[in-house]
């Protein structure tokens, strides 16, 4: 897995390629905390490039999820691998009641993202 960390628009994205599993997950797990604790409350996740999520993938964007709550941050993971998707469909990482949805492209996620920091 690689990782880079850009901004767009004041927006923090965490660009991944490759597979995110459980040997790489820890490393996912401490970019994401080192950006809330300085301070993010909302960022995109950019799986373009992500063809293989399992279960400590999905441990590490609940947990996301879970910190960016209490500062009603937000988080866009912009994906088309239709077998990423199903996987965070069917655990609910874009159910109607979490703090995440899903795009097809990078534009439209830095945008509503953003958006919804603004207004907040």
């Amino acid at each position: 897995m690689e990782m880079r960390v850009e901004a767009e628009d004041h927006v923090p994205i965490l660009d991944i390629e490759g597979e995110i599993d459980h040997f790489v997950a820890p490393r996912l797990q401490r970019q994401i905390d080192d950006l809330i604790e300085n301070g993010t409350k909302s960022l995109v996740l950019d799986f373009t490039e992500v063809n293989y999520l399992d279960s400590g993938g999905i441990g590490v964007l609940f947990s996301a999820m879970k910190q960016l709550v209490p500062r009603s941050g937000y988080m866009g993971i912009v994906c088309k691998d239709q077998n990423v998707i199903r996987i965070l469909e069917l655990v609910g990482l874009f159910d109607e009641r979490t703090n995440v949805s899903l795009f097809e492209e990078r534009g439209s996620a830095v945008e509503m993202i953003g958006k919804r920091v603004a207004v907040d």
